[in-house]
């Protein structure tokens, strides 16, 4: 007698802006680097994030804890809207204090 597998949370749930948000946070650690560092991208390189967000939910339960996938993804859920108040203070002209 066989059981029918669990679910996992990346069958049900997977948090795709905030996940693209962290991905380009994550990549525009390059930007201070002068340009003979950008001249060759390695074709495998894979983005830490979305591959650390894809491998938890896919080991995780679809039944678990949202803000416990955050944790596991070094980021909160708060992420995606903190970047679009960003953008669009940015836009409106406003700038922080120095």
């Amino acid at each position: 007698m066989t059981t029918a597998p669990s679910r996992r949370l990346i069958e049900n749930w997977l948090p795709i802006n905030e996940i693209s948000v962290e991905g380009i946070r994550e990549g525009g650690a390059l930007v201070g680097h002068p340009p003979v560092n950008q001249l060759h991208v390695c074709w495998a390189r894979r983005p830490s994030s979305p591959s650390r967000a894809a491998v938890a939910a896919s080991l995780l339960n679809a039944d678990a804890d949202h803000n416990n996938f955050y944790d596991l993804m070094g980021t909160y859920a708060g992420v995606h809207y903190d970047a679009q108040r960003l953008a669009a203070a940015s836009a409106a002209g406003v700038k922080a204090d120095s």
